[in-house]
């Protein structure tokens, strides 16, 4: 199978939302995204992604690293300044949003590709921006340390580890003292 086939596939376990896929291209300039639009967006987190997470498991190294390759390009043909003017997004928010696009499929991507004006604002997909390199590193890379989950000194002299999360967390409540 090809990248998008995988797509479609993974799609195909929800066909009452597969078909309805083009509608969102239909909808121009909203501010906020619609109840379709959060639809599609909780179907590739919960639905599609899980699905063809089970495909790229399957996969030899060799095939996964194809896919992995197609989707950095794909990625890379939605990074313009129209399609940003139009999703939005910080810099992570914005390789998201090209993220749902992707997720979304090959004529949802192609359509926005065509025409950015047809994207939505603030609609996203974490998993198709970074998930699947995370899974292959954690698959084929046996050194491989996921930043995430990656327990971190509190200080020099505590014992006790902290997750990235909670430094995170930390960072943020000072800058707000």
């Amino acid at each position: 199978m090809q990248f998008w086939e995988f797509i479609e596939e993974a799609w195909s376990i929800i066909p009452e939302l597969k078909g309805r896929r083009s509608e969102l291209a239909q909808v121009r300039g909203e501010k906020e995204p619609n109840q379709l639009a959060k639809t599609f967006e909780s179907a590739i987190r919960d639905i599609v992604y899980p699905e063809l997470e089970k495909h790229l498991l399957q996969m030899s190294k060799d095939q996964y690293s194809q896919f992995l390759g197609t989707l950095k390009k794909r990625l890379t043909e939605l990074d313009k300044k129209e399609i940003y003017k139009y999703v939005d997004g910080s810099d992570d928010g914005f390789l998201y949003s090209r993220g749902f696009i992707i997720g979304m499929g090959r004529d949802y991507f192609h359509a926005i590709l065509n025409d950015p004006s047809l994207g939505t604002l603030y609609l996203e997909s974490e998993r198709f921006g970074y998930f699947i390199q995370h899974l292959f590193d954690k698959r084929f890379n046996p050194e491989y340390i996921d930043p995430l989950f990656t327990a971190v000194p509190q200080k020099p002299s505590s014992k006790r580890p902290r997750s990235i999360h909670g430094i995170i967390l930390s960072a943020f409540r000072k800058s707000k003292d």
